[in-house]
């Protein structure tokens, strides 16, 4: 909780969603160069690892808090 990552090239277009499930509405699109801070997680549903997230730079969509499954190729850690 609290770490940033910013979204890497193979996390493009990865959906972000307002809850921890495939069923839960897509808010936007996430994008190579989003960063954001991990709010809350894990969280077990669908057979994946979700965690939430609040996109911090690169959005001007409202809400920036959202949830996205667990994939180390869309993520780098940000040091920053």
């Amino acid at each position: 909780i609290g770490d940033i990552y910013v979204i890497t090239e193979d996390g493009e277009n990865v959906n972000f969603r307002e809850a921890p499930t495939y069923s839960g509405a897509v808010l936007r699109k996430l994008h190579e160069g989003d960063y954001l801070t991990i709010l809350d997680g894990p969280v077990e549903a669908d057979g994946e690892t979700w965690w939430q997230y609040e996109v911090l730079i690169g959005s001007s969509f409202d809400p920036t808090i959202g949830w996205v499954v667990q994939n180390r190729d869309w993520f780098e850690r940000s040091y920053h």
